[in-house]
């Protein structure tokens, strides 16, 4: 009974819709801690090549709280739209390939 009304639960469709949500969990965590991050181990941090380029980049761009959630927001969107699209044709299995890709 019990195995039962947790297949119900946990659909594939819902396990699906679960993977955007996921991802907006850590990209919040991540705007919440980049800048404390930058901050705290900018002087750590050994200078490898691309240590150099990241931080040559980040000085021309900043590396502001903002900007990581305009980035997060764009991939965000895109995300959930390949995810409504894989819901939706989940039934004849097509978009699941590129849905696998992204995640």
């Amino acid at each position: 009974m019990m195995l039962e009304t947790m297949h119900k639960l946990f659909n594939i469709e819902t396990i699906i819709w679960l993977f955007p949500v996921t991802f907006m969990f850590h990209g919040l965590e991540e705007i919440i801690t980049v800048e404390s991050f930058m901050t705290k181990y900018k002087n750590k941090v050994r200078e490898a090549f691309l240590v150099k380029l990241t931080l040559t980049i980040k000085k021309k761009l900043g590396a502001k709280s903002v900007q990581l959630s305009i980035s997060i927001a764009w991939i965000f969107l895109f995300i959930s739209f390949i995810t409504f699209m894989t819901v939706c044709l989940l039934p004849i299995g097509a978009n699941f390939l590129l849905f696998t890709a992204i995640y």
